[in-house]
């Protein structure tokens, strides 16, 4: 958490204005490591930052809804690729998150996988309105709570256009039915 205060404390004074990638993945800072290294990230801050890195840092709910609001603050403006993958973030902090993540329409990767993320948070990131994530191409929820019903949204949400630009998604050991995992493939390959 220290280490995470004094990183936020140089982001916060524009102190990496060039840096693109910033891998961070393994380090178990938490909730609190995440909100601490949020609070530096203010309206702009890492300006050419591309792909950020935050894998396996049990950052949780709280964790995630502070890296929402700094994306809703501005922070991040080019990000690109997000991987946050074994992080706990259940539905609750991808719900908190989806406002922000639906902010940077230049997003190409997602990674969330492994944090028994369910329907109600996929039915967040892919609800209807402006910015559902248009240049998205790749999409990893493998190893998540998502049964039928989170596969009918993202089918849903395919079929309505939502996604443009969406490759590739990964569903694979969730709880979902076989047919209703099909659903989305069909759904995304009936747009190529």
């Amino acid at each position: 958490v220290a280490d995470c205060t004094a990183l936020a404390n140089v982001i916060a004074t524009n102190g990496l204005p060039r840096l693109e990638t910033l891998y961070l993945n393994g380090n178990g800072f938490g909730a609190e490591g995440m909100q601490a290294l949020a609070g530096g990230l203010g309206g702009a801050a890492l300006p050419s930052l591309k792909s950020l890195g935050l894998h396996a840092n049990g950052i949780g709910e709280a964790g995630a809804s502070a890296l929402g609001a700094a994306l809703g603050r501005g922070a991040l403006p080019r990000l690109q690729q997000l991987y946050l993958g074994g992080n706990g973030l259940g539905s609750a902090g991808l719900i908190a998150l989806a406002p922000g993540l639906r902010a940077r329409p230049q997003l190409t990767i997602l990674r969330l996988d492994h944090n028994g993320i369910g329907d109600d948070g996929v039915a967040a990131l892919v609800a209807p309105g402006e910015g559902v994530l248009p240049s998205l191409e790749q999409l990893y929820l493998e190893l998540n709570q998502i049964s039928d019903a989170g596969c009918a949204a993202l089918a849903a949400a395919l079929s309505s256009g939502a996604m443009p630009s969406l490759k590739t998604i990964h569903l694979g050991n969730n709880p979902a039915s076989g047919a209703a995992k099909a659903a989305v493939d069909t759904a995304l390959a009936s747009r190529r």
